[in-house]
């Protein structure tokens, strides 16, 4: 018994496996040809995206595009901050020369910020005349979108002083006797020493209740207009504002070697296309906003300031070039546009800049209505000698 169960407890002898027949042939090599392909192909599609983002980049780098781009920017930014200098140029016929003489500048420099309506200004106003010295005065204002002006001048009575002095001395060498103007130059003198570096209130509900007038239409249609104008500087308003300038773009733009002493390397010389300006006033005057403003005037005043024009009512800009600064990423950083002509000269050169301070109201103004019994006669003498003068 013992034997058998040994016996049948050995182990079975079996054939060795036989390996399989190979070709000579292996995978490796068509998995190396799948992945050369998708190479390829990542390669065809990325040569592909590179030729569109140098197309679209280059499209973008256009002249006309870059300031389109800028300018919409601008139109569509609710807050600005501005600096620089605005100066005009007078000029009359020199008999010595038989040519024109400049006879008289006067230069703006100023610097101001807004947020929507609201918005502050500072300004020195600087007036030279041949053969005097210069004028010199100061001006702040600061306006809500309530519809108040704060004002505040500096250097006011000096500058009256100057201008009634310069005035007495043109009617001397004239040969006059008699000043018509002392009345009105007395006036002028009292005024600016009580209204001088002195914040004052300008609030037209206040003005009309100060002098007694029981005009309550004025009153509301100046609150509709606020109110009117409020909406067009919204993000609402100023966004349809910069879909009517893409829709039609009348600065025109190309590269420009020469450049403003303060300007970057990315300037573009400009101009203005007064037959793409006239269709975005017209397009303007017909839009809700401007429905608005209309709504809130009388008849005959709104069909006057919200006429459509053509492109001959802008005749004076045509041709006049303006050089515009534009930073990389496409943001007007910067105006400047001079001229002239026989009769006058001009010169703008501005920085801007899409960012600004929040803008607050002098706590320490005073009502205007303090300086009505001083104004009045003084606009009155002024209507006497203009009626005199008709």
């Amino acid at each position: 018994m013992e034997d058998t169960k040994s016996a049948s407890k050995k182990p079975v002898k079996t054939a060795p496996e036989k390996p399989e027949p190979t070709t000579g042939k292996s995978e490796a090599p068509q998995k190396s040809k799948k992945g050369l392909v998708a190479a390829i192909i990542c390669l065809l599609v990325l040569a592909a995206a590179g030729v569109a983002a140098v197309i679209l980049l280059t499209n973008n780098n256009k002249p006309e595009n870059v300031v389109l781009d800028a300018v919409t920017k601008t139109i569509k930014s609710p807050t600005h901050t501005v600096s620089g200098k605005i100066e005009l140029t007078t000029k009359t016929e020199s008999a010595l020369t038989n040519s024109s003489v400049t006879s008289g500048r006067i230069i703006v420099e100023l610097d101001g910020r807004n947020s929507g309506l609201n918005n502050t200004a500072s300004a020195t106003v600087t007036v030279k005349t041949a053969g005097t010295s210069d004028f010199v005065f100061r001006f702040s204002e600061v306006f809500q979108d309530g519809g108040v002006l704060y004002l505040k001048t500096s250097d006011l009575v000096a500058f009256a002083d100057s201008a009634v002095d310069f005035f007495e001395g043109q009617l001397e060498a004239s040969g006059m006797t008699s000043n018509p103007f002392e009345n009105i130059m007395t006036r002028l003198k009292s005024v600016a020493r009580k209204a001088d570096n002195t914040w004052w209130r300008v609030s037209l509900s206040e003005i009309i209740k100060s002098l007694g007038v029981n005009d309550q239409n004025a009153t509301k249609q100046y609150d509709c207009v606020i109110g009117a104008v409020k909406d067009l500087f919204s993000d609402s308003g100023l966004s349809n504002l910069a879909d009517t300038y893409q829709k039609y773009p009348f600065i025109t733009a190309a590269s420009s070697d020469n450049k403003p002493a303060s300007f970057s390397d990315n300037t573009y010389e400009a101009s203005i296309n007064t037959t793409e300006l006239a269709r975005y006033w017209n397009s303007f005057v017909t839009s809700d906003n401007a429905t608005k403003i209309s709504d809130c005037l009388p008849k005959d005043q709104s069909t006057t300031i919200l006429d459509p024009v053509v492109s001959e009512d802008f005749a004076p800009l045509a041709g006049k070039t303006i050089y515009l600064d534009v930073d990389q990423g496409h943001n007007l950083s910067g105006v400047y546009a001079s001229g002239s002509s026989e009769s006058y000269g001009y010169l703008v050169d501005l920085r801007l800049d899409s960012e600004a301070d929040a803008i607050e109201a002098p706590s320490d103004a005073r009502p205007v209505s303090e300086l009505l019994n001083d104004v009045m006669p003084l606009i009155q003498s002024f209507y006497g000698l203009y009626t005199v003068a008709e």
